[in-house]
């Protein structure tokens, strides 16, 4: 959506109603898949720099998970399965947007830099960048579907 020059539709009087029981996320199957899904996106939608970066950061989420808790090593592979997949259908999101996501995305955010402590200048300075991008690709205000 974003880059097709789309924006975000807020509608804050909806709520979503998850059926699944949290606990199901923390299975070996919802790692490896959730895994080789943000490999996937990775490859296929970030400019090449921003793709390297994230899928190496997603491999290096997926070894400290596996590290911690040895039934998720099957996370590994699926990081160079989804990678492989991605790149194999592969369409590039506009760089602002790849360069938005990149560096604010939990997910494709280097998991070191929670590993050496919070850095709580840079990650003030990295959310106030992120804000300013923000009106460029997201309404100020929410808006509303005429049917």
């Amino acid at each position: 959506l974003l880059d097709r020059g789309l924006r975000h539709l807020t509608m804050p009087e909806i709520v979503a109603a998850h059926m699944t029981v949290p606990a199901s996320r923390l299975t070996p199957f919802f790692h490896r898949t959730n895994t080789r899904n943000l490999a996937y996106i990775a490859a296929k939608l970030l400019r090449p720099r921003d793709a390297v970066g994230a899928v190496v950061n997603v491999a290096t989420m997926a070894l400290l998970r596996a590290l911690a808790d040895r039934r998720t090593i099957g996370s590994l592979p699926a990081v160079v399965e989804g990678a492989r997949a991605g790149l194999r259908a592969r369409a590039p999101v506009r760089a602002p947007v790849s360069r938005l996501y990149r560096r604010n995305l939990v997910d494709f955010v280097s998991p070191l830099r929670f590993v050496r402590g919070p850095d709580v200048s840079g990650v003030v300075a990295r959310r106030r960048r992120f804000w300013r991008a923000r009106p460029e690709l997201y309404p100020a205000r929410t808006a509303w579907l005429q049917l």
